[in-house]
């Protein structure tokens, strides 16, 4: 008797193709793991000026629009005093590859507890003046962490936890809308600098999120063959608006048009 026939094409699992439909689940679900490795694995305040972030993130949660300036001009807010005191000790950690932390001190970190009525001027110049928009998925973070118990871990953790969501969302929405070189936007957005950068309390996540989701609309509209219309320009117009108000920097990019 003759084996049967397995048809291999019927079986086999072809990614390429796939992926340019659900490529971008994939991605979230992988990215969810990942940023759960990085989150649980990386220390407080280890990114680029985390614990500034934090704190202007802390300001917008409190329903501050923009940093308070000082009489010597200095940028900043009124904050609990003990959100400073708890985050300073990690601040040894960074550039100091031989430095360590015990269990003890995350557990500390955890279970230090908010107290309101200890406030003070809390410095952060160097973000205090970027948009409020780019803090605002730490700032809801932070408010939910006050929902279920104020502690400063607790909130530092939970402004990581909805940045990192964010991120996740906002590129898996580039990747649906782009219709070709979706492994290649992929590659970037698993780099491990990449994670490690937006799941901190950074305020990049939302001008890099709306960047990838303006180039993906670029590749899709630049792979079609039909003329574009007005509400094309019109999309563009307000990534491409959105992306120059939060960083100036940018304003090369309307070469792209």
């Amino acid at each position: 008797m003759k084996p049967a026939k397995v048809n291999i094409d019927k079986w086999r699992i072809d990614l390429l193709s796939a992926g340019s439909t659900h490529l971008h689940q994939y991605y979230f679900w992988v990215g969810l793991v990942l940023c759960v490795f990085y989150l649980i694995l990386t220390p407080p305040i280890q990114s680029p000026d985390e614990q500034n972030h934090f704190f202007r993130a802390w300001h917008v949660s409190e329903g501050n629009l923009y940093a308070e300036k000082t009489e010597d001009k200095r940028l900043g807010g009124i904050l609990p005093s003990s959100i400073k005191e708890q985050t300073d000790p990690f601040l040894r950690l960074k550039n100091c590859d031989s430095c360590k932390i015990s269990f003890k001190e995350c557990v500390d970190f955890l279970n230090a507890e908010i107290e309101p009525s200890k406030s003070g001027f809390i410095d952060f110049a160097n973000t205090g003046f970027y948009p409020t928009l780019n803090y605002l998925p730490q700032a809801i973070g932070i408010k939910c962490a006050g929902l279920i118990n104020e502690k400063v871990g607790l909130a530092f953790y939970f402004s990581r936890i909805f940045n990192a969501l964010c991120w996740l969302l906002l590129t898996s929405l580039a990747l649906k809308i782009a219709p070709a070189f979706q492994w290649q936007l992929l590659m970037l957005l698993l780099l491990p600098s990449s994670l490690a950068l937006h799941i901190s309390a950074n305020q990049d996540l939302i001008v890099h999120g709306t960047g990838f989701i303006y180039f993906a609309l670029l590749i899709k509209y630049a792979s079609t063959s039909q003329k574009l219309i007005w509400k094309n320009y019109v999309w563009l117009s307000i990534l491409l608006s959105v992306l120059v108000a939060m960083k100036p920097t940018l304003i090369p990019l309307c070469l792209s048009f």
